[in-house]
């Protein structure tokens, strides 16, 4: 299990620096700015398995503006809308989902918190760390070129090894392949 000072410290020894204990140094202010944005983003960025929920919505007071006919709010912890149930049309605003089902339940993306993160996920943040710090505590371009590099990689494989978790869907229609016929 790791915490946020752990895969901040992994990501400063992958740019050849000391440890910290806390966040009152410069490195350490640096780091702990930027570990929230690259996590989220790195959350958004992929269906992540390990990060999904289901949740039936709570309607949204009021009435909704234009072409909808509901408006749902979205929950707190809510990053990445995956689908909603049942399948329909939607379209999300600040934190409402706006919509023609008169009742909305949804698959959505959500932080369960670094003591949760499968070890594929904290490499993967880990790197994206180190890429977004690297200019600002090494002041080396090489080093923030080659850390960018890394960091996709190590997404690359961390989005594998998530895929994983869910067998392969088999595709229903195909209609390219029936026009043939």
């Amino acid at each position: 299990m790791s915490s946020k000072l752990d895969i901040i410290n992994q990501g400063l020894l992958l740019l050849g620096e000391s440890v910290i204990t806390d966040y009152d140094t410069p490195v350490g202010i640096i780091a702990d700015t930027l570990y929230k944005t690259t996590r989220d983003s790195l959350l958004a960025s992929h269906r992540w398995r390990f990060a999904v929920k289901k949740v039936a919505l709570v309607a949204a007071s009021g009435s909704p503006v234009n072409e909808w006919q509901y408006h749902y709010t979205l929950p707190s912890d809510y990053v990445l809308l995956i689908r909603t149930y049942p399948n329909s049309n939607y379209e999300v605003f600040e934190d409402k989902l706006l919509s023609n089902l008169s009742t909305a339940s949804i698959d959505y993306v959500f932080d369960p918190g670094e003591k949760k993160y499968p070890t594929y996920f904290i490499k993967a943040l880990t790197h994206a760390l180190a890429s977004d710090m690297a200019l600002s505590v090494t002041h080396d371009k090489a080093m923030a070129d080659l850390q960018h590099k890394l960091a996709d990689r190590w997404l690359a494989r961390a989005k594998h090894a998530d895929s994983q978790g869910r067998p392969q869907r088999v595709i229903q229609r195909r209609p390219f392949i029936d026009v043939r016929k």
